[in-house]
């Protein structure tokens, strides 16, 4: 009698390419919420620059004095400066300030 050796996978084999996708996932993950946590302080930091460009044009159009603070209505709207408030991504909440200091978030680590 003769006997067919089937082709198959070894459970050694199969267990050597679970712990090397194990490795590289272990290497990996750590990377990725680094790279998410940069990007969402990148994007909050573009939507403070926004506003304060927002405020800027707000105060010369509206001859308001450095010291003024502006509403979220004078800025935000479809009739406005931008047309809806940003949300910071890590979920903070974004403060305006007067005219002349910069807009501010309250998220830890995403400075002023």
């Amino acid at each position: 009698m003769k006997t067919k050796r089937k082709a198959g996978f070894t459970l050694v084999e199969i267990m050597i390419v679970v712990a090397i996708i194990g490795l590289l996932a272990g290497i990996a993950i750590p990377n990725l919420m680094q790279s998410i946590t940069s990007a969402r302080q990148r994007a909050c930091a573009m939507n403070r620059l926004n506003i304060d460009g927002a405020k800027m044009r707000w105060s010369v159009e509206q001859n308001q004095p450095p010291t003024a603070v502006p509403k979220d209505e004078d800025l935000f709207g479809t009739d406005r400066y931008i047309e809806h408030k940003p949300n910071c991504p890590a979920g903070g909440g974004y403060v305006l300030n007067p005219v002349a200091e910069k807009c501010t978030c309250n998220a830890p680590k995403h400075g002023n």
